[in-house]
C-alpha cells in the first residue's frame, strides 16, 4: 500500500488530477474474491502511521478508492474546501455506503465552501 499510496502522490505532481484518475480508472479490474474493506482501510491507516513519507489525504483516499474499486466495491472519494482565517483548506477521504472509511466520524461534517464526489 505504501508503494500504491507513494505512485499516486508522484503522479498527482508529475501529471495532475485529472490525468491520475484517468491513469486510475485505465487499470482498474475486477476481482471475483471477496474481501475484507476494513483490512484494506487499515493498511492505509498504517501508512498514514507508520511509513517516513505517508503522502497527503488525496494520494491515500485516490490510492484506497482504487483498490477498494478494483474488487469491486463501489467505494467515492469526497473533497471538501473551506475557508478559515488561513486561506483555503482542503480535505479528501473515502466513503462507502455514507460512512467515511478512512477518517474519524467528524469528517462528514457541513463545510463552509463546497464538497465534490468523485465516483
Amino acid at each position: 500500500m505504501v508503494a500504491l499510496v507513494f505512485a499516486v502522490s508522484v503522479c498527482l505532481r508529475i501529471v495532475g488530477f485529472h490525468h491520475t484518475r484517468r491513469m486510475l480508472r485505465h487499470f482498474e479490474y475486477r476481482r471475483n474474491p471477496p474481501i475484507d474493506v476494513a483490512r484494506r482501510v487499515k493498511a492505509v491507516r498504517r501508512v498514514r502511521r507508520n511509513a517516513a513519507w505517508a503522502g497527503r489525504c488525496l494520494s491515500r483516499s485516490l490510492a484506497l478508492q482504487w483498490v477498494l474499486r478494483r474488487d469491486g466495491i463501489p467505494a467515492q472519494v469526497h473533497i471538501a474546501v473551506h475557508s478559515d482565517h488561513d486561506g483555503l483548506r482542503a480535505h479528501a477521504w473515502v466513503v462507502l455506503n455514507g460512512v467515511a472509511l478512512d477518517d474519524g466520524p467528524g469528517v462528514a461534517e457541513p463545510v463552509r465552501y463546497g464538497r465534490f464526489i468523485l465516483n
